[in-house]
């Protein structure tokens, strides 16, 4: 019987991790590829910051809101990542970062809300031009004028402290 190879974790850039864990999450809320794709482009080029996903009730009431946001990067160092067994790279930073989102997607789809989305920009950088470049649409009045609500929860993992998870809900 031939000796079977052992895994090792892992190293990635820490921007690479982080645009990574941005598209695991927009999946979860059930974004499409292209979307993921802008986003991951959008905050390895530093243009976004994060992004907010809103759940609105079918009457159009806001309900449930979350946020991923990353702090701005000084340094692109490596982290070992242990993505053996089919482990998404959210579950392989942190288990509480994975069950924070697991439980935000389950409010929102427990209620049926309609998600949407926002991209955070940076603060540097001219939101319009921003726009143009990923060929967005600014975003509308009832996306910026959406209350704040209750926290529910928020996690930043201990492995990188520059990434928050928030979730506010209307209740």
């Amino acid at each position: 019987m031939k000796p079977m190879p052992k895994l090792v974790p892992s190293v990635f850039p820490r921007a690479v991790v982080r645009a990574t864990i941005l598209g695991d999450v927009m999946k979860n809320y059930g974004l499409p590829d292209n979307v993921i794709h802008i986003a991951q482009t959008g905050l390895m080029a530093g243009d976004f910051t994060g992004i907010t996903f809103t759940g609105y009730a079918p009457s159009g009431a806001f309900r449930e809101r979350s946020t991923l946001s990353f702090d701005t990067l000084t340094e692109n160092d490596n982290m070992t990542m242990n993505v053996t067994d089919g482990r998404s790279m959210v579950e392989a930073l942190s288990r509480k970062l994975a069950h924070a989102v697991a439980a935000s997607v389950g409010l929102m789809l427990q209620q049926r809300l309609r998600i949407h989305y926002t991209f955070l920009i940076a603060q540097h950088v001219n939101a319009f031009e921003i726009c143009r470049k990923y060929g967005l649409e600014p975003a509308t009045s009832q996306s910026q004028d959406v209350p704040q609500g209750r926290l529910l929860f928020e996690v930043r993992p201990g492995r990188d402290r520059g990434i928050t998870f928030s979730h506010y809900t209307s209740e």
